[in-house]
Parts: C-alpha cells; structure tokens; sequence
C-alpha cells in the first residue's frame, strides 16, 4: 500500500492522461473498499464477539498493520470510532446532572479505569504507537 502510494504520488504530474487518470481512480476505490472492510471487521470490537472467536483479536490485530498502511486519516477516523463507541456508556452512565458534578470525578476515574483493565486484550491488537488508551482517556 505504501509503495503504491509513492507511486500514485511519483506520476501526479501526469494525472491528466487517461491511462493513469483510470488506475489512480481504481487504486482509490481499492482503498475505500479495503477501508470499509476493515471498519466492517472492527465494529464486532467490544461487543464480547471478540472473545468467541479466538482468531478475531489476531485479525484486527493484522488488520491495524493495513490501516497503518493507508493514511493517517483512516487510522485516526477508526480509532475516533472506536473510542466514541467505548464512551458511550460512559456517557449514559455520567451524562445526569448529579453525576456530572465535580465531586463525583473519582467515580469517573473508577469507571474509566475498570474499563481499562476489563478489556486489556483488546488494547493489544492496537500498535502501541496509536496511543489508543491515551486517546479514550482524553
């Protein structure tokens, strides 16, 4: 993926003739529909499935190596939607007005830190240079 990418960058200033406008437009809808592959793959993560299937976790893990592979954007984009799906009991959990006080902040540490360590497994099949536990805490 990389390398194809150099290349798409290589021949940019020959992107007005045809033959290479066509492969520069099947490269980019390759990569969308791997794309979309990928996020398919992990919108299963944190629903429990993960732990059924013993070779899920090992396939997500592979599957970061293709999202590193790809833009940033796409890296950013499933993590962002990853930790907006994490969060979202969080937010059910934390959202009223009593909970949301400043003193009840060691119960927002408890919470997110349980959470953390409930699915330490899940944290491994993301590179560590992702920060992904970093950006959930944010």
């Amino acid at each position: 993926m990389l390398l194809c990418n150099q290349l798409c960058s290589h021949f940019e200033a020959y992107k007005d003739i045809p033959k290479v406008t066509e492969l520069r437009k099947k490269f980019k809808n390759i990569k969308q529909i791997l794309k979309s592959h990928v996020f398919s793959d992990f919108s299963s993560l944190g629903t429990g499935k993960e732990f059924e299937e013993s070779n899920l976790l090992q396939q997500l893990a592979d599957a970061c190596l293709v999202v590193d592979a790809m833009e940033p954007s796409v890296r950013e984009e499933l993590v962002q939607n990853f930790c907006s799906r994490e969060l979202t009991s969080y937010q059910q959990i934390f959202e009223g007005a009593k909970l949301a006080k400043l003193d009840k902040t060691e119960r927002r540490y408890g919470w997110i830190k349980r959470r953390l360590r409930t699915i330490e497994e899940i944290w491994k099949i993301f590179p560590p240079s992702w920060h992904v536990p970093y950006l959930l805490c944010i």
